[in-house]
């Protein structure tokens, strides 16, 4: 049995290796999506609108670890967006969508230059909307060397419900309204007029390194 296990597991990573596709493992160089260049998936948005394509958020690194300045968004830390279609064919993600991407997900605390060359924060909207016990709906996206490889992370510190546990984020993924073709392109460039159920935070306890899954809902939607 266990081999069979093993052998599955074996048969899954390869599968996923030649879709290529969703990074397997956020946070490291990915150099072959696309015309993206080297970048570094921090982690994955996910919709109940079309649940099959996800969209990756990322940023880029020099070869000292550092973020490396947008220039088209006035010199802040790069975060950026593509799709994986199917999860796993790339598209670039069009500039409409893209703006309101960049306003459901705000950088915070930068004015035009960064002060730590290896950290920046970022604020998701979607967690703002719904009832949660963080102490801000925060993401902190940190640099570093490990061994010969530069990482980046993405990590969110949890509410007293989960014991203030801080994970690395996997994904986030919203419930949202279902969406009629005119809804789509208004939330396109309005992003708060969609009405949002529940935000699923998946990631990992940066201490016990042991999954952990989190649903929160908008008020007066606590239906599972």
């Amino acid at each position: 049995m266990r081999l069979f296990i093993a052998a599955f597991a074996l048969s899954h990573i390869v599968y996923v290796h030649n879709a290529l596709a969703r990074p397997a493992l956020t946070g490291q160089v990915v150099a072959n999506v696309g015309d993206v260049g080297e970048h570094y998936p921090l982690f994955f948005i996910e919709k109940s609108h079309h649940p099959e394509n996800i969209a990756v958020v990322y940023t880029k690194l020099d070869t000292h670890c550092h973020v490396i300045p947008d220039r088209e968004h006035g010199f802040l830390p790069t975060l950026d967006f593509y799709w994986l279609m199917d999860a796993t064919r790339y598209k670039p993600m069009a500039g409409p969508l893209k703006a309101g991407a960049r306003k459901r997900f705000q950088l915070i605390g930068t004015n035009g230059s960064q002060s730590d060359p290896t950290a920046f924060a970022v604020r998701t909207d979607e967690l703002a909307r719904v009832q949660h016990d963080l102490s801000s709906p925060t993401v902190q996206i940190k640099a570093e060397r490990q061994g010969d490889a530069c990482v980046a992370t993405a990590s969110l510190t949890l509410g007293p419900s989960n014991g203030y546990a801080t994970i690395k984020v996997e994904s986030i993924s919203t419930r949202t309204e279902p969406l009629t073709p005119l809804k789509k392109i208004r939330a396109m460039v309005e992003p708060d007029t969609l009405q949002i159920y529940a935000v699923t935070v998946k990631g990992t306890d940066v201490a016990t390194g042991q999954p952990i899954e989190r649903i929160y809902y908008a008020a007066g939607d606590m239906h599972h």
